[in-house]
């Protein structure tokens, strides 16, 4: 199975999940509106930031699509941090594919500042200060992007558009190492799963915003409480 980060993630949070997403198939039969906004957030950032020529292009984009009063907030913010630069990303939503690891992801930002290259993930949910929450995804996303174009990033972060922080931090080849470890860690825990047939289910404050929970096709644990993700 070709994997993805957000594939990973999702066995490590609930393996019951990963099942029942990526193997059985399962269709939600209801989203949760984070994750929505979440997208579309995200196609406007793009949408602007690749079609644009200049930082002025950037705005003028911006505030012409069709969401751009809905979600004003991370619009004005994202225009203010695009303001900051002198030049555009060099790379924008690049698509990055590693066959030893049969992986893929999506990286968001890659920009040249004057300390080198800096790899950027977008959030658009609240902010936090951290970052190590992140490190999994960005050593994986960085680890992609140095074996597909042989060049080196120097930092990685995190830019949260409701807030307008940018969370970063120095590039860690043990983070990169560990990474690429947990890959693999996972792919063998799949098939423990596979050969036993087990595919536990694990309750956290997670399943708020898992579609199976949203849409009663999972029940939580007796007298589990869901509260607020960390």
């Amino acid at each position: 199975m070709r994997m993805s980060k957000s594939r990973i993630i999702t066995f490590l949070h609930c393996p019951h999940r990963f099942k029942r997403k990526y193997i059985d198939g399962y269709k939600a039969k209801k989203q949760s509106c984070l994750l929505m906004s979440g997208q579309d957030k995200h196609i406007i950032f793009e949408n602007a930031v690749k079609n644009a020529k200049t930082s002025l292009e950037v705005e003028q984009l911006v505030k012409s699509d069709k969401n751009y009063k809905k979600y004003s907030i991370d619009c004005n913010n994202f225009i203010e941090y695009q303001k900051q630069k002198d030049i555009l990303p060099l790379y924008v939503e690049e698509e990055l594919y590693d066959e030893e690891l049969n992986i893929i992801g999506i990286v968001d930002r890659v920009e040249c500042t004057k300390d080198g290259l800096l790899l950027i993930d977008y959030k658009t949910g609240k902010s936090s200060t951290n970052i190590a929450k992140y490190r999994f995804e960005l050593a994986l996303y960085a680890y992609l992007f140095e074996k597909l174009h042989n060049q080196r990033i120097a930092q990685w972060g995190i830019y949260f558009s409701t807030s307008g922080q940018l969370l970063k931090e120095g590039r860690s080849q043990a983070e990169i190492d560990k990474a690429v470890e947990k890959v693999r860690q996972v792919r063998r825990d799949i098939k423990t799963c596979e050969g036993s047939n087990d595919w536990p289910k694990k309750y956290t404050p997670l399943c708020n915003y898992c579609e199976l929970f949203m849409s009663g096709d999972c029940k939580g644990e007796d007298g589990w409480l869901f509260g607020e993700e960390d």
